[in-house]
């Protein structure tokens, strides 16, 4: 068989196959006025599912915060007994900022968790500096104040508070 006849029934010779020159009636595919009318629908979709979406990360980024704050503290007080060292936990309310820091051997101070900024959410806390001696407890030695505090975090969307006694035990 020819190239020449195979073309007149519709089929071109590819390497070794016959492949069909032409789409057949009846084979699938999409039409470019189909592909639009998806593109459309889902262009509406996305634009109506983007506002619920910015609107639950709003209402979950107190949590998520606090959720920081007490993983910080936490930090403070274990540091407090590993190291045997007095380790401190410190809170600027004003800038969304909590960081610990422990004095290591040689009077080398040493900040061990990176500085937290919560962008988006508001943080007020009744203390600045919350100090854990070697044993893990809080304490008010020196420029530390006491282990109870209250610190809220908040967006337009929802608040989250924690609470610390004296101990330094965090309730949420």
């Amino acid at each position: 068989m020819s190239i020449s006849s195979s073309s007149r029934r519709g089929l071109q010779l590819c390497g070794r196959f016959r492949v069909p020159a032409y789409r057949p009636a009846g084979v699938g595919g999409f039409s470019i006025l189909e592909l639009l009318v998806a593109l459309v629908i889902m262009s509406i979709l996305l634009a109506l599912s983007v506002p619920s979406v910015a609107k639950s990360r709003n209402s979950i980024a107190p949590g998520a915060a606090a959720d920081r704050f007490v993983h910080a503290h936490g930090l403070a007080r274990a540091t407090a007994s590993r190291y045997g060292q007095m380790a401190e936990f410190h809170i600027e309310p004003d800038s969304g900022r909590f960081w610990v820091s422990v004095d290591r051997p040689g009077g080398i101070r040493d900040t061990l968790t990176m500085v937290r900024e919560l962008p988006g959410v508001a943080m007020s806390s009744t203390r600045n500096l919350v100090c854990f001696e070697p044993r893990g407890l809080a304490t008010s030695a020196g420029a530390c104040e006491s282990g109870d505090l209250e610190a809220v975090f908040s967006t337009v969307e929802g608040a989250d508070t924690i609470t610390t006694n004296t101990l330094g035990i965090v309730f949420r």
